[in-house]
């Protein structure tokens, strides 16, 4: 069965989520999240103060190259 939605009823059920639906959404598949996390900030985050706002929400990302 295909349910085929209009704009409005799409938008209608976005203004409805709250930030713990979507959190739970994005984390059934984690890999695809990032991409659209990341994809989302590179095209609509232009703005100075929200971009520090972002680095300080994001811990540093720290890689271990080589295990000793």
């Amino acid at each position: 069965m295909t349910i085929k939605l209009t704009e409005g009823q799409i938008q209608s059920i976005l203004n409805r989520l709250s930030k713990d639906q979507v959190i739970d959404y994005l984390s059934e598949d984690v890999e695809k999240s990032v991409d659209i996390i990341c994809t989302f900030i590179y095209n609509y985050v232009d703005s100075k103060i929200l971009q520090d706002k972002l680095k300080r929400h994001f811990p540093p990302v720290q890689m271990e190259l080589f295990s000793n």
